[in-house]
C-alpha cells in the first residue's frame, strides 16, 4: 500500500493540501448547485432541513477530525 501512494507523498505538502481543498470545494459546490436546482424545481422543506442538518453534522465531524 505504501508503494501505491509513494507518488502522492513525493508531491509537496502545500500542493497536496491545495489540490484536496480545490477538489473538495468543487464537489461541495456541485452538490449545492444540484440541490438548489432540485429545490427550485420541487420544493420539499423536510428534505431541505434534513440536508442542512446533515451538512452541519458532516462539517462538525470533518472539523473535529482535522483539528490538531
Amino acid at each position: 500500500m505504501n508503494r501505491l501512494l509513494s507518488w502522492w507523498h513525493r508531491i509537496p505538502r502545500r500542493v497536496r493540501v491545495t489540490a484536496l481543498t480545490i477538489v473538495t470545494l468543487a464537489v461541495l459546490g456541485y452538490m449545492v448547485f444540484l440541490g438548489g436546482r432540485s429545490m427550485l424545481a420541487d420544493p420539499n422543506w423536510d428534505t431541505l432541513w434534513l440536508s442542512v442538518i446533515g451538512a452541519a453534522l458532516l462539517t462538525f465531524v470533518a472539523y473535529k477530525a482535522t483539528k490538531k
